[in-house]
Protein backbone atom coordinates (compact mmCIF):
# COMPACT_ATOMS: atom_id res chain seq x y z
CA UNK A 1 0.00 0.00 0.00
CA UNK A 2 1.67 2.96 -0.98
CA UNK A 3 -0.43 5.85 0.81
CA UNK A 4 -2.32 5.21 3.91
CA UNK A 5 -5.90 6.39 1.84
CA UNK A 6 -6.97 7.36 -1.19
CA UNK A 7 -4.48 7.77 -4.06
CA UNK A 8 -4.86 11.17 -5.41
CA UNK A 9 -2.53 11.49 -8.71
CA UNK A 10 0.10 9.29 -10.43
CA UNK A 11 2.82 10.71 -12.45
CA UNK A 12 5.80 9.22 -14.07
CA UNK A 13 9.33 11.20 -14.12
CA UNK A 14 10.25 12.82 -17.83
CA UNK A 15 12.47 10.11 -19.50
CA UNK A 16 12.33 7.45 -16.77
CA UNK A 17 10.21 4.98 -16.98
CA UNK A 18 10.98 3.35 -13.37
CA UNK A 19 10.46 6.81 -10.91
CA UNK A 20 7.04 7.92 -10.73
CA UNK A 21 5.02 10.33 -8.20
CA UNK A 22 2.38 9.54 -6.44
CA UNK A 23 0.22 12.00 -4.36
CA UNK A 24 -2.17 10.99 -1.47
CA UNK A 25 -3.55 12.61 1.67
CA UNK A 26 -0.86 15.72 2.40
CA UNK A 27 2.28 13.62 1.09
CA UNK A 28 3.98 13.63 -2.54
CA UNK A 29 6.11 10.66 -2.52
CA UNK A 30 8.62 9.95 -5.11
CA UNK A 31 9.17 5.83 -6.17
CA UNK A 32 11.40 3.35 -7.26
CA UNK A 33 9.34 0.69 -9.89
CA UNK A 34 12.26 -1.69 -9.41
CA UNK A 35 12.54 -1.34 -5.71
CA UNK A 36 8.59 -0.44 -4.42
CA UNK A 37 8.73 -1.36 -0.71
CA UNK A 38 9.49 1.86 0.25
CA UNK A 39 9.57 5.74 -1.33
CA UNK A 40 12.67 7.25 -2.34
CA UNK A 41 11.27 10.94 -1.12
CA UNK A 42 8.45 12.11 1.25
CA UNK A 43 7.03 15.51 0.41
CA UNK A 44 4.71 17.21 3.01
CA UNK A 45 2.90 20.18 1.77
CA UNK A 46 0.99 21.11 4.68
CA UNK A 47 -2.55 20.47 2.49
CA UNK A 48 -4.49 18.05 1.31
CA UNK A 49 -3.47 16.98 -2.08
CA UNK A 50 -6.43 17.18 -5.09
CA UNK A 51 -3.76 16.01 -8.64
CA UNK A 52 -0.59 15.98 -9.23
CA UNK A 53 1.62 16.35 -12.73
CA UNK A 54 5.16 16.25 -13.21
CA UNK A 55 6.71 18.51 -16.82
CA UNK A 56 8.57 16.62 -19.01
CA UNK A 57 11.00 19.35 -19.83
CA UNK A 58 14.75 19.10 -18.97
CA UNK A 59 13.88 20.78 -15.49
CA UNK A 60 11.97 17.78 -13.08
CA UNK A 61 9.15 20.09 -11.83
CA UNK A 62 5.52 18.48 -10.33
CA UNK A 63 2.87 20.83 -10.01
CA UNK A 64 0.05 19.83 -7.37
CA UNK A 65 -3.18 20.89 -6.70
CA UNK A 66 -4.15 21.31 -2.92
CA UNK A 67 -7.02 21.61 -1.10
CA UNK A 68 -6.25 25.25 0.12
CA UNK A 69 -7.37 27.25 -3.55
CA UNK A 70 -3.90 26.95 -4.52
CA UNK A 71 -1.46 25.35 -7.09
CA UNK A 72 2.12 24.26 -6.24
CA UNK A 73 5.20 23.76 -8.39
CA UNK A 74 7.65 21.84 -6.51
CA UNK A 75 11.50 21.10 -7.84
CA UNK A 76 11.84 17.66 -7.29
CA UNK A 77 15.89 17.65 -6.93
CA UNK A 78 15.42 20.40 -3.88
CA UNK A 79 12.60 18.79 -2.45
CA UNK A 80 10.59 22.37 -1.88
CA UNK A 81 8.04 24.16 -3.69
CA UNK A 82 9.61 27.14 -5.45
CA UNK A 83 6.09 29.16 -6.57
CA UNK A 84 2.64 28.83 -5.78
CA UNK A 85 -0.46 30.23 -7.96
CA UNK A 86 -4.23 31.23 -6.91
CA UNK A 87 -7.35 32.47 -9.06
CA UNK A 88 -9.92 29.34 -8.43
CA UNK A 89 -12.47 30.21 -6.56
CA UNK A 90 -13.21 26.63 -5.66
CA UNK A 91 -10.76 24.19 -4.91
CA UNK A 92 -8.63 23.03 -7.56
CA UNK A 93 -8.76 19.41 -8.22
CA UNK A 94 -6.62 17.94 -11.52
CA UNK A 95 -3.75 19.89 -13.03
CA UNK A 96 -1.45 18.92 -16.16
CA UNK A 97 1.16 20.06 -17.68
CA UNK A 98 1.26 21.19 -21.88
CA UNK A 99 1.21 23.76 -24.35
CA UNK A 100 4.72 24.48 -26.62
CA UNK A 101 7.48 22.80 -24.63
CA UNK A 102 5.28 21.81 -21.50
CA UNK A 103 5.90 25.28 -20.36
CA UNK A 104 1.96 26.00 -19.82
CA UNK A 105 -0.27 24.37 -16.63
CA UNK A 106 -3.67 23.59 -16.53
CA UNK A 107 -5.97 23.34 -13.77
CA UNK A 108 -9.89 22.16 -13.37
CA UNK A 109 -11.24 22.96 -10.10
CA UNK A 110 -15.07 22.58 -8.71
CA UNK A 111 -15.56 25.97 -9.66
CA UNK A 112 -15.79 24.15 -13.03
CA UNK A 113 -13.48 26.40 -14.74
CA UNK A 114 -10.44 25.20 -16.93
CA UNK A 115 -7.56 27.39 -16.44
CA UNK A 116 -4.35 28.26 -18.09
CA UNK A 117 -1.23 29.58 -16.36
CA UNK A 118 2.81 30.52 -17.19
CA UNK A 119 4.59 30.05 -13.46
CA UNK A 120 7.21 31.68 -15.08
CA UNK A 121 5.37 35.37 -15.27
CA UNK A 122 3.32 34.88 -12.42
CA UNK A 123 0.93 33.67 -9.99
CA UNK A 124 -2.23 34.52 -11.90
CA UNK A 125 -3.84 32.95 -14.27
CA UNK A 126 -3.62 33.63 -18.49
CA UNK A 127 -7.23 32.32 -19.48
CA UNK A 128 -10.20 30.49 -18.94
CA UNK A 129 -11.56 27.79 -21.58
CA UNK A 130 -14.74 28.94 -23.12
CA UNK A 131 -16.80 25.79 -24.87
CA UNK A 132 -19.16 28.81 -26.82
CA UNK A 133 -15.58 30.63 -27.54
CA UNK A 134 -15.79 29.46 -31.38
CA UNK A 135 -19.52 30.21 -32.32
CA UNK A 136 -20.65 33.83 -33.89
CA UNK A 137 -23.35 36.28 -33.00
CA UNK A 138 -23.15 35.35 -29.09
CA UNK A 139 -24.52 38.61 -27.30
CA UNK A 140 -22.80 41.33 -25.17
CA UNK A 141 -21.39 40.15 -22.06
CA UNK A 142 -23.18 42.63 -19.08
CA UNK A 143 -21.93 44.60 -16.87
CA UNK A 144 -22.77 46.23 -13.20
CA UNK A 145 -24.05 48.95 -14.81
CA UNK A 146 -26.12 47.79 -17.57
CA UNK A 147 -29.55 49.36 -17.31
CA UNK A 148 -31.60 46.52 -18.69
CA UNK A 149 -30.83 44.73 -14.94
CA UNK A 150 -33.06 46.09 -11.99
CA UNK A 151 -30.79 47.62 -9.95
CA UNK A 152 -33.53 49.23 -7.38
CA UNK A 153 -32.58 49.41 -4.23
CA UNK A 154 -34.07 51.00 -0.84
CA UNK A 155 -32.14 52.65 1.68
CA UNK A 156 -31.01 49.89 2.84
CA UNK A 157 -29.47 48.46 0.17
CA UNK A 158 -31.52 45.81 -0.54
CA UNK A 159 -34.00 44.31 -2.88
CA UNK A 160 -37.44 46.39 -3.07
CA UNK A 161 -40.78 43.85 -2.72
CA UNK A 162 -42.15 44.52 -5.85
CA UNK A 163 -38.73 43.14 -7.76
CA UNK A 164 -38.60 40.01 -4.70
CA UNK A 165 -42.41 39.02 -5.95
CA UNK A 166 -40.79 39.25 -9.41
CA UNK A 167 -37.99 37.03 -8.96
CA UNK A 168 -39.76 34.18 -6.93
CA UNK A 169 -42.29 34.37 -9.71
CA UNK A 170 -39.85 33.66 -12.32
CA UNK A 171 -37.74 31.31 -10.31
CA UNK A 172 -40.60 29.40 -9.88
CA UNK A 173 -40.52 28.76 -13.68
CA UNK A 174 -37.29 27.13 -13.81
CA UNK A 175 -36.37 23.63 -14.58
CA UNK A 176 -33.46 22.80 -12.10
CA UNK A 177 -32.96 18.89 -13.02
CA UNK A 178 -30.18 18.70 -10.88
CA UNK A 179 -32.04 19.60 -7.64
CA UNK A 180 -33.58 16.31 -6.74
CA UNK A 181 -36.35 15.77 -3.70
CA UNK A 182 -34.69 14.63 -0.39
CA UNK A 183 -35.66 12.17 2.23
CA UNK A 184 -37.01 14.90 4.03
CA UNK A 185 -39.48 16.49 1.74
CA UNK A 186 -40.36 12.65 1.09
CA UNK A 187 -41.08 11.97 4.93
CA UNK A 188 -42.82 15.76 5.28
CA UNK A 189 -45.19 15.22 2.37
CA UNK A 190 -45.92 11.34 3.53
CA UNK A 191 -46.35 12.51 7.02
CA UNK A 192 -48.62 15.66 6.21
CA UNK A 193 -50.86 13.01 4.06
CA UNK A 194 -50.96 10.60 6.83
CA UNK A 195 -52.00 13.33 9.29
CA UNK A 196 -54.65 14.54 6.89
CA UNK A 197 -56.02 11.38 6.84
CA UNK A 198 -56.08 11.00 10.38
CA UNK A 199 -58.01 14.39 10.86
CA UNK A 200 -60.81 12.85 8.84
CA UNK A 201 -61.45 10.05 10.54
CA UNK A 202 -64.27 10.17 12.79
CA UNK A 203 -63.58 7.66 15.31
CA UNK A 204 -60.08 8.15 15.16
CA UNK A 205 -58.76 7.40 18.84
CA UNK A 206 -60.68 3.99 18.79
CA UNK A 207 -59.41 2.90 15.67
CA UNK A 208 -56.10 3.97 16.54
CA UNK A 209 -56.37 1.34 19.92
CA UNK A 210 -58.38 -1.88 17.93
CA UNK A 211 -56.50 -1.64 14.64
CA UNK A 212 -53.23 -0.02 14.72
CA UNK A 213 -51.81 -1.37 11.73
CA UNK A 214 -54.61 0.02 9.45
CA UNK A 215 -54.05 3.62 10.61
CA UNK A 216 -50.31 3.68 11.00
CA UNK A 217 -48.74 0.80 8.47
CA UNK A 218 -49.81 2.46 5.73
CA UNK A 219 -48.22 5.69 5.76
CA UNK A 220 -44.98 3.84 6.66
CA UNK A 221 -45.50 1.95 3.14
CA UNK A 222 -46.24 4.72 1.39
CA UNK A 223 -43.04 6.83 2.81
CA UNK A 224 -41.24 4.04 1.63
CA UNK A 225 -42.66 3.25 -1.71
CA UNK A 226 -42.35 6.63 -2.79
CA UNK A 227 -38.91 7.26 -1.95
CA UNK A 228 -37.70 3.84 -3.72
CA UNK A 229 -39.66 4.94 -6.95
CA UNK A 230 -38.34 8.38 -7.12
CA UNK A 231 -34.41 7.42 -6.06
CA UNK A 232 -35.03 4.79 -8.97
CA UNK A 233 -36.14 7.25 -11.55
CA UNK A 234 -33.51 9.40 -10.69
CA UNK A 235 -30.84 7.01 -10.90
CA UNK A 236 -32.53 5.97 -14.46
CA UNK A 237 -33.90 9.53 -15.90
CA UNK A 238 -30.57 11.07 -14.34
CA UNK A 239 -29.92 13.91 -17.85
CA UNK A 240 -26.08 14.71 -16.87
CA UNK A 241 -25.07 13.85 -20.78
CA UNK A 242 -27.45 16.41 -22.19
CA UNK A 243 -27.22 19.22 -19.94
CA UNK A 244 -24.37 21.90 -21.33
CA UNK A 245 -21.68 23.85 -19.66
CA UNK A 246 -23.40 27.68 -18.39
CA UNK A 247 -22.85 30.75 -20.54
CA UNK A 248 -21.13 34.01 -19.47
CA UNK A 249 -23.48 36.36 -18.62
CA UNK A 250 -21.25 39.52 -17.06
CA UNK A 251 -18.08 41.18 -17.99
CA UNK A 252 -16.46 40.08 -14.71
CA UNK A 253 -17.80 36.06 -14.56
CA UNK A 254 -15.48 33.17 -15.96
CA UNK A 255 -16.14 30.77 -18.42
CA UNK A 256 -17.24 27.42 -17.08
CA UNK A 257 -15.57 24.23 -19.37
CA UNK A 258 -17.74 21.88 -18.22
CA UNK A 259 -21.58 21.78 -16.40
CA UNK A 260 -20.19 21.04 -12.46
CA UNK A 261 -16.74 20.68 -11.30
CA UNK A 262 -13.44 19.82 -13.93
CA UNK A 263 -12.05 16.41 -12.37
CA UNK A 264 -9.20 15.68 -14.99
CA UNK A 265 -7.19 17.42 -17.48
CA UNK A 266 -4.35 15.65 -19.45
CA UNK A 267 -2.46 16.32 -22.29
CA UNK A 268 -1.73 12.91 -24.77
CA UNK A 269 1.56 12.09 -24.89
CA UNK A 270 2.99 11.70 -28.28
CA UNK A 271 5.08 9.12 -29.61
CA UNK A 272 8.71 9.58 -31.04
CA UNK A 273 7.65 9.68 -35.08
CA UNK A 274 5.39 12.44 -33.96
CA UNK A 275 7.26 14.31 -31.57
CA UNK A 276 8.04 17.10 -34.06
CA UNK A 277 5.96 20.54 -34.44
CA UNK A 278 3.36 22.02 -32.09
CA UNK A 279 0.90 19.91 -30.19
CA UNK A 280 -1.71 21.91 -28.75
CA UNK A 281 -4.26 19.23 -27.77
CA UNK A 282 -5.91 18.87 -24.10
CA UNK A 283 -8.34 17.11 -22.78
CA UNK A 284 -10.31 17.47 -20.11
CA UNK A 285 -13.32 15.78 -17.89
CA UNK A 286 -16.47 16.57 -15.59
CA UNK A 287 -18.56 15.64 -13.49
CA UNK A 288 -21.16 16.09 -16.65
CA UNK A 289 -19.94 12.74 -18.05
CA UNK A 290 -17.99 14.54 -20.71
CA UNK A 291 -14.54 14.47 -22.63
CA UNK A 292 -14.18 18.00 -23.85
CA UNK A 293 -11.13 18.77 -26.30
CA UNK A 294 -9.33 21.74 -26.75
CA UNK A 295 -6.91 23.84 -28.16
CA UNK A 296 -4.43 24.37 -25.29
CA UNK A 297 -3.06 27.54 -27.00
CA UNK A 298 -6.02 29.63 -27.61
CA UNK A 299 -8.46 28.12 -25.25
CA UNK A 300 -11.31 27.13 -27.53
CA UNK A 301 -12.89 23.83 -28.67
CA UNK A 302 -10.89 21.37 -31.10
CA UNK A 303 -12.26 20.00 -34.44
CA UNK A 304 -15.91 19.57 -35.29
CA UNK A 305 -16.27 16.37 -32.23
CA UNK A 306 -14.87 18.32 -29.29
CA UNK A 307 -16.87 15.96 -26.48
CA UNK A 308 -18.30 12.54 -26.26
CA UNK A 309 -20.36 11.15 -23.24
CA UNK A 310 -18.30 8.75 -20.88
CA UNK A 311 -19.56 7.42 -17.51
CA UNK A 312 -16.86 8.98 -15.01
CA UNK A 313 -17.69 9.57 -11.50
CA UNK A 314 -20.34 12.27 -10.47
CA UNK A 315 -18.72 13.09 -7.35
CA UNK A 316 -16.47 16.37 -6.60
CA UNK A 317 -13.03 14.48 -6.60
CA UNK A 318 -9.58 14.40 -8.50
CA UNK A 319 -10.04 11.97 -11.34
CA UNK A 320 -6.67 11.17 -13.04
CA UNK A 321 -7.42 10.37 -16.78
CA UNK A 322 -4.37 9.40 -19.89
CA UNK A 323 -4.20 9.96 -22.99
CA UNK A 324 -1.98 9.28 -26.24
CA UNK A 325 -1.90 11.07 -29.18
CA UNK A 326 -1.49 10.14 -32.80
CA UNK A 327 -1.25 7.35 -34.06
CA UNK A 328 -2.75 5.73 -31.33
CA UNK A 329 -5.48 8.52 -29.94
CA UNK A 330 -6.25 6.59 -27.32
CA UNK A 331 -8.21 8.16 -23.85
CA UNK A 332 -7.72 6.13 -20.60
CA UNK A 333 -10.97 7.02 -18.05
CA UNK A 334 -11.62 5.45 -14.46
CA UNK A 335 -15.30 3.83 -14.30
CA UNK A 336 -15.85 2.49 -11.18
CA UNK A 337 -13.61 -0.16 -10.78
CA UNK A 338 -12.30 -0.52 -14.27
CA UNK A 339 -10.00 1.26 -16.62
CA UNK A 340 -11.93 2.28 -19.86
CA UNK A 341 -10.02 3.23 -23.28
CA UNK A 342 -11.85 5.58 -25.98
CA UNK A 343 -11.08 6.60 -29.45
CA UNK A 344 -10.44 10.65 -28.88
CA UNK A 345 -11.30 11.04 -32.49
CA UNK A 346 -14.84 9.04 -32.56
CA UNK A 347 -15.48 8.53 -28.66
CA UNK A 348 -15.88 5.27 -29.49
CA UNK A 349 -15.57 2.60 -26.47
CA UNK A 350 -12.45 0.30 -27.28
CA UNK A 351 -12.12 -2.02 -24.42
CA UNK A 352 -12.24 -2.47 -20.44
CA UNK A 353 -9.31 -3.42 -18.16
CA UNK A 354 -10.32 -4.91 -14.90
CA UNK A 355 -7.99 -5.82 -12.04
CA UNK A 356 -9.11 -3.58 -9.17
CA UNK A 357 -11.49 -4.76 -6.36
CA UNK A 358 -12.53 -0.72 -5.81
CA UNK A 359 -12.86 2.40 -6.93
CA UNK A 360 -10.32 3.44 -9.45
CA UNK A 361 -9.42 7.33 -9.43
CA UNK A 362 -6.34 7.79 -11.64
CA UNK A 363 -4.20 5.68 -14.32
CA UNK A 364 -1.10 6.79 -16.21
CA UNK A 365 -0.19 5.28 -19.19
CA UNK A 366 3.79 5.16 -20.61
CA UNK A 367 4.41 6.50 -24.09
CA UNK A 368 3.35 3.63 -26.93
CA UNK A 369 0.62 2.55 -24.29
CA UNK A 370 2.42 -0.29 -23.31
CA UNK A 371 1.72 -0.17 -19.85
CA UNK A 372 -0.91 1.20 -17.71
CA UNK A 373 -0.64 2.32 -14.15
CA UNK A 374 -3.80 2.66 -12.29
CA UNK A 375 -4.91 3.29 -8.27
CA UNK A 376 -7.79 3.39 -6.79
CA UNK A 377 -9.72 3.74 -3.37
CA UNK A 378 -7.84 0.80 -1.48
CA UNK A 379 -4.26 2.43 -1.61
CA UNK A 380 -2.77 -0.07 -3.76
CA UNK A 381 -0.79 0.41 -7.06
CA UNK A 382 -1.72 -2.25 -10.41
CA UNK A 383 0.14 -2.22 -13.24
CA UNK A 384 -1.63 -3.13 -16.48
CA UNK A 385 -0.84 -4.38 -19.70
CA UNK A 386 -2.09 -2.58 -22.72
Amino acid sequence: SGHAGRVQALAWLPDDDRLLVSGGGSLLKIWDASAPEKPVLDLHLHSMVHGAAVTNSSVQLAAVALEDCTLRVVDLRIGRAVNTMQGHTRTPICVAWGGSMDKKLFSGGRDGTLRAWDPRMGARSLWCFDPYAHEKGQPALKTFDDESEPTQRNAFGKRTREELESLMALGSNNVQPFRLRTARSVFRSATSNCSAKAGNTSTGASKMVSDPVSSEMPCLAEISKAFREESSAEQLERPRHFLDPPRRQYQHEASSAHRGAVTAVVAPLRSSLDAKGPYNVLLSCGVDGKIRKWDAERGVPLGKRSAFDVESSMLERSLQIAAHGSPQDLCFVPEKSAVTAYCTRSGELLCRLEAHTSMVHCVEVLPGCSQVLSAGAGGGLISLKA
